[in-house]
């Protein structure tokens, strides 16, 4: 059953790697090595944990557009029929500038180049070592064996290299922790942002007066549309979006308004703006990477049961990876992902514990220049019953709608699908909830749910963080299930 679970989880999240190239050689000589992130996409869940590569550049790149020309090194598996399915990944070498433009213009991602600094003779290492590299297949596992984990062990040296410091009996490794740890082994000497046309637009639309903004949200949808927008920024982006996902038989009209308005003076103008926007140089990395808090947690509470009267003692702990508040936090969503969790309440006369295998919740905001809906799921053993009354063996998933509220928080309204009780005959019920959460300097979430026979449910929960970023909180939460069972709680969880 594991094993099968594994299958259908890898298959979901497949598409962070990506299909492979078949570019089997090394490339020529090269004197600059970039690692580059492509940022998680909000749109789709199978891309929520983002990618990574090497972008190999000779000397004289200088520019963005000299490393769009240098090869880069991917790792991936290939799942076509041609392919060694999902557990078989390979290196491969890769032009830059299709990976550019697969994760920007196609699926609006941000891309962020890290110059590596790197002796010359690691450099020459590297290369001696790439051409066998790429002649292997090799054991890919999403959780730890994925695109960040082999790359960090290309310029790592190997696992028999003494500079190796990747997490051997880890859970878990996301390409965004593996670059994490890259940067911070080799450091930085500056580097190159690529944004994409759905950013920039978010950023024009953000600095629009409210009104404004939400007559022009909707007019990238279609080519009729985009003509009816008067701001000659806005318009461009859209045509770009707008491209990416045309048709063959739309593309040639999409792209012939988009060379029109280039041909004119204000849109040669705006469209040389936008291309300085595209892409942006710089040279202190922690001005756009974070304190990554994102990680395995403890936490220790005191908790009391308010239907006993009862007090004890709360302990968990999780492999990972983060809660809607945990830095760094996205603009566009919200997003908690927990794996591999234990939770007890130890009270001198019992013991209740919750286990969860995966717990995945992303809510978008359905107004957004991307907006779509929200969804979630979990799988999970609740030996107390929580808020909305699922109880033992327990898999759940739900969908809904969500909106930002400038000054206020998010709100959305979802309806879960929830099997419990399974292996004792089970139960399957359909459950309305009400989710609010607010971020601001102390986060606050609360949770409302409906049942039947006029029963409800709540979770609320305050984190207070306990110095400059969200790894370490000062917790409080109070929860009703729908039985009337209650309980309180306060205490300490870090992320590390």
């Amino acid at each position: 059953m594991l094993r099968a679970l594994r299958i259908i989880l890898v298959y979901i999240i497949l598409a962070v790697e990506g299909r492979s190239g078949e570019t089997p050689n090394r490339p020529s000589l090269f004197s600059k090595v970039y690692v580059v992130f492509a940022e998680e996409h909000s749109l789709e869940f199978v891309s929520g944990f983002g990618h990574c590569f090497i972008c190999l550049a000779p000397e004289g790149a200088t520019t963005a557009a000299d490393l769009l020309l240098a090869p880069s090194l991917n790792f991936g598996v290939d799942t076509s029929p041609l392919g060694n399915g999902i557990f078989i990944g390979r290196y491969t070498i890769q032009p830059t500038f299709e990976l550019v433009r697969k994760n920007t213009f196609f699926q609006q991602r941000r891309l962020i180049f890290f110059e590596l600094n790197l002796s010359t003779d690691k450099i020459a290492e590297l290369h001696d070592s790439l051409a066998g590299r790429i002649k292997g297949n090799y054991e890919y596992d999403f959780y730890r064996r994925n695109c960040g984990y082999y790359l960090a062990d290309w310029l790592y040296g190997g696992v028999g290299s003494s500079e190796n410091d990747l997490p051997g009996a880890a859970t878990y490794l996301t390409p965004r922790s593996a670059v994490n740890k890259i940067i911070k082994k080799f450091g930085v000497s500056g580097g190159w942002v690529i944004n994409s046309p759905g950013l920039l637009a978010e950023e024009r639309l953000a600095a629009l007066p409210p009104s404004e903004r939400q007559w022009l949200k909707p007019l990238h949808s279609d080519l009729e549309s985009i003509q009816l927008c008067q701001d000659m920024q806005l318009k461009l982006l859209y045509l770009q979006m707008l491209e990416s996902h045309a048709n063959p038989k739309t593309y040639p009209e999409i792209n012939a308004e988009h060379l029109r308005l280039i041909s004119t003076e204000p849109g040669k103008s705006v469209q040389q703006n936008l291309t300085r926007l595209e892409t942006v140089g710089f040279k202190d990395p922690s001005t756009l990477w974070p304190n990554n808090n994102e990680g395995p947690s403890f936490a220790c509470r005191l908790v009391a049961n308010l239907r006993s009267n009862s007090c004890g003692i709360g302990l968990s702990w999780e492999s990972g990876l983060r809660d809607f508040h945990t830095d760094p936090k996205p603009s566009s969503l919200l997003r908690q992902v927990h794996f591999l969790s234990i939770e007890s309440d130890i009270f001198s006369d019992q013991i209740k514990t919750t286990c969860k295998l995966f717990e995945i919740d992303t809510i978008r905001d359905v107004n957004d220049l991307f907006g779509v809906g929200s969804s979630g799921a979990s799988v999970l053993f609740e030996e107390r019953i929580n808020s909305l009354g699922a109880r033992g063996v327990c898999a759940k998933a739900w969908s809904g709608l969500g909106v930002n509220i400038d000054g206020l928080g998010w709100t959305c309204i979802r309806l879960h699908l929830i099997a419990d009780e399974i292996g004792k005959g089970g139960r399957f019920r359909a459950v309305p909830e009400i989710f609010f959460y607010s971020h601001t300097r102390y986060p606050f979430s609360l949770c409302l749910s409906a049942h039947s026979k006029n029963e409800f449910g709540y979770k609320a929960q305050m984190a207070c963080p306990l110095g400059v970023d969200s790894s370490q909180n000062f917790v409080i939460g109070v929860e009703r299930a729908p039985s009337g069972d209650s309980r309180a709680e306060v205490g300490y969880s870090k992320r590390y």
